[in-house]
């Protein structure tokens, strides 16, 4: 048919009414009317809706993806527009811990207040600790040491969480790691190593860390390594850290740490009161090759005094007059796959 679709080549009812589309040729007639383009027009009232061929095989079938019709249907389908018919990476159906976007609130105290006695979190159940600087949660329930490359894993709610140190969010953000995304397990057998052996894995000194996420009771969340540079243990493993992974700076301000053994994440928090955590659930599944996010430090600039909603634009006019480069910026995978894993949060924030 060529670009044209003349009445010689689309003369017979293969390609009546430009079934096959505005570009294909003989070929695309000869077989099943929606050829290789599977186009709306050509597949209008299947299951294809507007998918391409490589993304839904021949019309009426699926092949892992969708286009703007959902052609796959079910929770996991992409509404989002297809591009070269693919569906950006998302997955076409959600399996029991796959991952799928969520949108979360978290309302937190702008002013912990003095440490007071440990709240505990339930172990049985998926209690929220907190929520990492990419939007990422930090969870509380037993260990399943089950993680994706990026030492994270999903629940059966479908939110993407972590219980130990993130390989990707904390070497995006400059932290000391060690080699190898699986220190907590022996590459040959999997088994899960015991806690000493996970943490002589670790430096022992590092650079501090940053703030890399808040407790739900207003308390900074620092990563493995302290003021000092040290490498942060459990209490129970001869660590400087109270029962809560916590303990106070040497500007005598409190925060908590995840440490490189038992028990990782707060198991208690202690901050004078705990503020609210709320989601919004969607359909749309994670991209199997995880999301790419953008860490800015405007510490010590013009852009530190900014309110939140403005640091980002303050940092890019920065970069601009640094001759498009800015030390402030730094760009790392959230999230990366094994699986359909990937990062699922839309975050927002609000200090009470």
């Amino acid at each position: 048919c060529g670009s044209d679709n003349n009445s010689t080549c689309c003369s017979g009812d293969k390609c009546n009414g430009g079934c096959c589309g505005s570009d294909n040729n003989s070929t695309c007639c000869a077989g099943s009317p929606c050829g290789s383009d599977n186009n709306s027009t050509c597949c209008a009232g299947s299951p294809c809706g507007s998918c391409k061929a490589d993304c839904c095989g021949s019309c009426g079938s699926c092949a892992g993806c969708c286009g703007t019709k959902g052609c796959c249907g079910g929770g996991g389908c992409c509404s989002a527009t297809s591009t070269n018919g693919k569906c950006h990476g998302h997955s076409a159906s959600t399996g029991k811990y796959d991952p799928r976007y969520h949108h979360y609130t978290v309302t937190i105290p702008k002013v912990p207040g003095d440490p007071g006695a440990p709240e505990y979190f339930n172990k049985d159940d998926d209690e929220v600790v907190g929520i990492m600087s990419n939007g990422v949660l930090l969870d509380n329930h037993k260990a399943t040491w089950s993680y994706d490359d990026c030492n994270g894993h999903s629940d059966t709610k479908h939110m993407y969480h972590y219980h130990i140190p993130p390989k990707c969010l904390l070497e995006g953000m400059g932290v000391d790691y060690p080699q190898g995304t699986f220190w907590w397990k022996d590459g040959d057998d999997n088994k899960v190593h015991e806690y000493e052996d996970m943490a002589s894995k670790w430096p022992t000194k590092g650079n501090p860390s940053p703030v890399v996420g808040f407790a739900l009771d207003g308390y900074p969340i620092y990563g493995p390594y302290d003021g000092k540079g040290m490498v942060q243990r459990g209490k129970g493993y001869g660590g400087t850290v109270d029962e809560c992974n916590g303990k106070v700076d040497a500007r005598g301000k409190y925060g908590y740490y995840l440490t490189v053994d038992y028990p990782f994440a707060p198991p208690c928090l202690r901050g004078e009161s705990k503020g609210v955590f709320t989601y919004h659930a969607t359909s749309k599944s994670c991209p199997k090759d995880g999301i790419q996010t953008t860490v800015h430090n405007a510490t010590g600039t013009p852009c530190a005094s900014k309110a939140f909603s403005e640091v980002s634009a303050c940092i890019q006019e920065q970069a601009k007059t640094n001759d498009g480069s800015s030390a402030m910026t730094r760009t790392g995978t959230a999230a990366a796959a094994l699986g359909t894993t990937g990062a699922a949060a839309a975050a927002a924030f609000l200090m009470l």
